[in-house]
């Protein structure tokens, strides 16, 4: 049962891995998300199980996959009864109405070519190229993650929490030839673990991931980025600036 995500609890419990539901969630993390899970040890006393990473790599960026990362020994008795019981329903969480974003902001997920090298790119500026993004202190505004390349990112937005809204398939080529998005589906909501508060989003190739947000408290420069290191290392990283109203 999946409780929490990155920025505190969800609204109401997820069973994840449900054996019963071949639509259940399952719990897809990429790099900086967390997840807040309570896991029910009760029927493997004295068993050793070990946590599995299922998702095959695509093999991109050559990585080597990493299959097993935690080992659990179950004890064979505990010291007194667990008397707890999973809440369905854990806090209210007031949706963010999209409608009332005083700006839409576009960033685009690119690839350029530096001399014979790709570079992976926000709206291809470099970390060192003049502020684009310019917030006003206190207002709500849309951002539109648009992934022209192959593979997914974890996009990570400093200082704010943010609400996932939807993901939409778009025809990529149409956007790289002309730049405007000619979308291929219906918008596809955001799975049950992602409706908390999140600073950290999950954007898919071939979609546009739409996130919203308020800005605040504090004014100043901030960043965002995939928070893939070698992805924000090689030029995924772009300034924003809050500013007074």
């Amino acid at each position: 049962h999946q409780i929490g995500s990155d920025s505190g609890f969800l609204a109401s419990t997820v069973l994840l891995n449900d054996p019963n539901a071949l639509d259940a969630p399952r719990l897809l993390l990429m790099p900086a998300e967390r997840a807040d899970v309570i896991i029910d040890f009760s029927q493997y006393a004295g068993q050793e199980l070990v946590l599995h990473n299922n998702q095959l790599p695509d093999d991109i960026d050559g990585v080597v996959p990493l299959y097993q990362l935690m080992l659990f020994r179950v004890g064979n008795r505990v010291t007194e009864p667990d008397l707890s019981s999973i809440p369905s329903q854990i806090r209210e969480i007031p949706r963010i109405n999209p409608a009332s974003a005083t700006k839409v902001r576009r960033i685009t997920f690119e690839s350029m070519d530096m001399g014979g090298m790709p570079m992976l790119t926000h709206n291809g500026k470099m970390w060192h190229d003049p502020v684009e993004d310019f917030v006003t202190l206190g207002s709500t505004e849309v951002w539109e993650l648009v992934n022209t390349l192959p593979d997914a990112h974890p996009f990570h937005v400093h200082l704010v929490d943010f609400q996932v809204i939807d993901r939409t398939p778009y025809d990529v080529n149409h956007f790289l030839k002309h730049g405007a998005l000619r979308f291929t589906a219906n918008p596809i909501s955001p799975l049950a673990n992602e409706m908390g508060w999140k600073d950290t989003v999950r954007v898919p190739p071939g979609q546009v991931t739409r996130i919203v947000m308020k800005f605040g408290p504090y004014l100043g420069h901030y960043v965002y980025h995939c928070h893939i290191l070698e992805h924000e290392d090689m030029g995924m990283m772009r300034n924003f600036r809050i500013q007074p109203r």
